[in-house]
């Protein structure tokens, strides 16, 4: 366990240093020389210790102020990096330290001082996936249900003699028997599901 915190501590400070590095590297901060507090704006003709001191911050990174003078004197060099800070940093360069300038060196002068407020890293959002939809099952049609012939069957009047056909509907049957004790008559398929082939077959009937 201790072990695991002691890896755990590690892998933070490496990511805190990564993040420093790379903020330093976007700001210009490439040293601890510590930006100036400023007053006043200042540009081409200044003179003072304010100035002095934006030159000696500048001159901390050789990239900004290659030449590095520190005079007191805010010439056509201080200008020049002076701009080169300012499109560093987002800023307009004009090669004035305005308002947007003077802030930005007091967000560096804050950081140094108090390194906690470093910018924390932005974390990576996670793409969200969108499950595609199901699709819809295809209901199955229900059958029509073919009718019993029996169901047709209506009473009517007359009378069948065994062995006749019987029209029902369109359907044909031949009337086989009867249970008069019932009051019922039974029907079936022509021998040859053909009307014709029945012999005997004196009357057909519509019931």
């Amino acid at each position: 366990m201790t072990r695991l915190k002691g890896f755990t501590l590690i892998s933070a400070l490496a990511i805190y240093l990564l993040v420093a590095f790379v903020w330093i590297y976007k700001t210009g901060v490439l040293a601890s020389v510590l930006p100036p507090e400023l007053n006043r704006s200042l540009a081409i003709g200044a003179r003072g210790e304010d100035v002095r001191a934006l030159q000696e911050f500048l001159a901390s990174d050789p990239a900004l102020y290659p030449e590095g003078y520190a005079t007191g004197y805010f010439g056509t060099l201080t200008k020049r990096a002076v701009e080169r800070f300012q499109s560093r940093n987002g800023i307009e360069a004009v090669g004035i330290v305005g308002p947007k300038t003077k802030a930005a060196l007091v967000k560096i002068r804050n950081i140094l001082l108090n390194p906690s407020v470093l910018p924390s890293a932005t974390p990576t959002p996670s793409p969200t996936v969108t499950a595609e939809p199901s699709p819809s099952p295809t209901p199955t049609p229900t059958p029509t249900p073919t009718p019993d012939p029996l169901s047709l069957i209506r009473t009517g009047s007359g009378t069948a003699a065994i062995n006749e056909v019987i029209k029902i509907g369109a359907a044909e049957f031949w009337y086989v028997a009867q249970d008069a004790s019932k009051g019922r008559g039974y029907l079936a398929p022509p021998p040859s599901g053909n009307a014709a082939d029945v012999a005997n077959m004196s009357a057909v009937k519509t019931v």
